[in-house]
């Protein structure tokens, strides 16, 4: 019997021997619950639909299709549903493009099962789930300037007061309180930080925000704008 506060989990992968592996590791937490298995990216798209899910953890090859793909087309259905990548690849090729994408995170199938766990709790949470070298690459991949060094620099003392803010999950209205100006305002400053940094859209700049907050704010990064 599934206990109120389980978290629903999709398990998208097309090898039944992993299926059952990653479903093992993850039901032997308790709390953590697979509560419907899909081995195509069709098959995926149609249980998302139907039923409701807290995480789905998504290989990034499906017979029919990417699974890096899967974060564009749940929004175009207008369905939110955070997504955890699980690859067999190495995390450095998959990584940063699975942020790029829309996915929360990603995971090697490689890794301990500890490992795994940590990713799932840490996407549940609302969090990005990388480890510290892949988020780092993740953060220098995008804000690296010409000369190799980081580019919040660039950002106004009150550009990284918002930066910072998104990073933690604040909604628009409360860093607006926090920091006593307008609403309007912090969309202007996001606005402006996106184009800075050369940012899709708003998703994109929240978890990025959200790696470099993870990473505690290197010194490198939190240099003055001058």
């Amino acid at each position: 019997m599934m206990a109120e506060d389980s978290a629903r989990l999709l398990l998208v992968e097309d090898h039944p021997v992993f299926r059952m592996g990653i479903r093992q590791v993850i039901e032997a937490e308790g709390d953590l619950l697979v509560t419907a298995e899909a081995a195509t990216f069709a098959d995926a798209l149609h249980r998302v639909r139907t039923e409701r899910f807290d995480l789905a953890l998504v290989d990034v090859n499906l017979p029919d299709g990417n699974g890096l793909n899967l974060p564009a087309a749940l929004r175009e259905a207008a369905i939110r549903l955070p997504v955890l990548m699980v690859s067999m690849h190495d995390e450095r090729t998959f990584a940063d493009q699975a942020l790029s994408v829309g996915a929360v995170g990603y995971v090697s199938k490689g890794s301990p099962p500890d490992t795994l766990i940590e990713a799932i709790r840490t996407a549940l949470a609302g969090q990005v789930a990388l480890s510290p070298e892949a988020a780092e690459r993740a953060l220098r991949n995008r804000m690296q300037g010409d000369d190799g060094t980081l580019q919040l620099a660039t950002l106004s003392d009150r550009e990284r007061e918002v930066f910072d803010g998104l990073g933690r999950g604040q909604s628009t209205r409360v860093i607006a309180e926090s920091l006593g100006i307008g609403i309007k305002t912090v969309e202007t400053h996001q606005i402006r930080i996106r184009r800075k940094f050369d940012i899709a859209d708003a998703a994109e700049l929240r978890r990025l925000a959200a790696v470099w907050v993870s990473q505690g704010r290197p010194v490198a990064l939190s240099a003055s704008a001058g």
